[in-house]
């Protein structure tokens, strides 16, 4: 059973995941956006982050983007760390009991949804009512 699983309750527009492993259980995360400091929506970096603090996971930080002439240089977790492994990251689209998963991450090298963790979570996902479905976005 997976270790930890947050999904949008209500209908939202789209939300960032990640899907990552921590021990070898399966924990998937599913943000509803949240402005960020300074208006940003939370990217990839910031919701791992988030959710190994909520769990109580140490990390170390590694630069994920180095800025350009309109954005700020942001720090975020690695990939893996001691107990956790990154191991997928994209879009979530919530349509009635239907989450709706694509996309790629531009935090962690283009890391996609990883369809094999989402089979290992389809037990949890299905207890609670909700299918899947991968798309393209």
């Amino acid at each position: 059973m997976p270790e930890y699983i947050k999904i949008p309750r209500p209908e939202e527009s789209p939300s960032k995941i990640v899907q990552l492993y921590i021990g070898d259980k399966p924990t998937y995360v599913c943000d509803i956006p949240v402005l960020g400091s300074g208006g940003i929506f939370l990217n990839h970096g910031d919701i791992l982050g988030q959710t190994l603090k909520e769990l109580g996971i140490a990390y170390e930080e590694i630069t994920l983007s180095k800025g350009s002439a309109i954005s700020m240089p942001r720090q975020g977790p690695e990939k893996n760390g001691e107990r956790y492994k990154l191991v997928g990251a994209g879009i979530c689209a919530r349509k009635g009991e239907i989450l709706y998963l694509g996309s790629n991450s531009s935090d962690y090298d283009d890391i996609g949804i990883n369809p094999e963790h989402l089979e290992r979570c389809r037990p949890f996902f299905e207890k609670e009512g909700f299918s899947f479905q991968l798309m393209n976005f």
